[in-house]
């Protein structure tokens, strides 16, 4: 936690922001134990939250009012609700920077960010927009910094698991169908994002995979793996379903192997399996090999033309553009099972 925490600081350094006061556009739990929770970490994280369940007019209008009391340094959150409230503004010829002259960036996370809503953003904020490859499940990813950057590598930190997917306490908060869909929208946001991007992204994976994580593994361009890293589809196990991560677990490893790790949802996968079915391209004994070969093969690719890799990606992931609609649908399915009472009791257990 803390190692991630580091990265936080040294990636939004970039942009100087990190130690300023946050304007947060986020879901927040509805239970009162757990909204409190979050309004207390808010505050000793000098943050404020905005509530994005509410995007009527009067509520948008009331957000105005805040950047007029507080003096925020950057604001963040889901692209949805910042191009909402940009386009809230817009209709009243606001200019947000003039109504808080200490803003000076937009971060915007978990969902894409098309160049037609970050316009509107600048227009409306007047401040940096900046985009950021992340979710709940995986934390920070990526942090756009400048057009130099020609490969994505995706990595987790210590020498334990790669990634355990979707967080189970934070599920276990969840009460309604629109907060359950948002929370696997998540992962789904994301795999899109990874899917639309036009340089090649390696993923390097250490340890163990479960869930959610094997959905971001196979989103990945090109992954390198140390012999350890099994893998696993435990949702059936819990009573949800790996419905978001299918498509792009299926189109990776195919569908007979996709239903054969969805009903093993007790059973650890070797890397050997992983490899010989395509979702790995290479096993590494050590670490060291493994830091070798993910040096190695990203300066390969960066040296590559950058519009013959756009070209040859786009060209990889033909036939996806439906997923903008299919994921989210997938997503709700996947929601609607969590708040089932079955699922949440054997929540409850773990």
């Amino acid at each position: 936690h803390a190692l991630t925490w580091a990265i936080f600081e040294e990636w939004y350094g970039w942009h100087t922001v990190f130690n300023g006061k946050q304007g947060r556009f986020y879901g927040i739990p509805l239970d009162k134990k757990s909204y409190y929770k979050e309004r207390v970490k808010d505050l000793a994280l000098n943050r404020y939250r905005f509530n994005v369940f509410n995007l009527t007019e009067g509520a948008l209008d009331n957000w105005i009012k805040k950047f007029n009391d507080k003096r925020f340094i950057y604001i963040t959150g889901y692209t949805s609700v910042l191009v909402a409230f940009a386009q809230h503004l817009l209709s009243k010829q606001i200019v947000l920077s003039k109504v808080c002259p200490t803003l000076q960036a937009c971060l915007t996370t978990s969902e894409m960010c098309s160049e037609t809503e970050r316009e509107q953003m600048r227009k409306a904020f007047n401040i940096t927009i900046i985009n950021e490859y992340g979710a709940a499940e995986f934390g920070l990813i990526a942090l756009e910094k400048d057009s130099n950057v020609r490969v994505i590598v995706i990595q987790s930190f210590g020498d334990r698991a790669f990634c355990g997917g979707a967080s189970l306490a934070e599920m276990k908060t969840l009460q309604t169908l629109e907060e359950a869909t948002a929370f696997f929208m998540g992962i789904a946001d994301l795999i899109n994002t990874l899917r639309s991007l036009s340089k090649f992204v390696i993923g390097r994976v250490h340890g163990k995979v479960v869930g959610g994580g094997v959905g971001l593994v196979a989103a990945c361009d090109y992954v390198l793996a140390n012999r350890t890293a099994q893998i696993k589809l435990s949702e059936l196990s819990i009573g949800i379903g790996p419905y978001v991560i299918e498509p792009v677990v299926s189109r990776k490893i195919g569908g007979t192997a996709f239903a054969q790790l969805s009903l093993d949802a007790h059973q650890w996968k070797s890397a050997t399996w992983a490899e010989d079915k395509g979702l790995y391209h290479a096993l590494f004994e050590t670490q060291v090999e493994l830091d070798l070969a993910v040096k190695t093969n990203a300066e390969r690719f960066a040296s590559y033309p950058e519009k013959a890799v756009k070209t040859l990606r786009k060209l990889h992931w033909k036939e996806t553009e439906h997923w903008d609609k299919l994921l989210p649908k997938n997503a709700a399915i996947t929601g609607e099972l969590a708040l089932q009472e079955a699922t949440q009791n054997i929540l409850k257990k773990l």
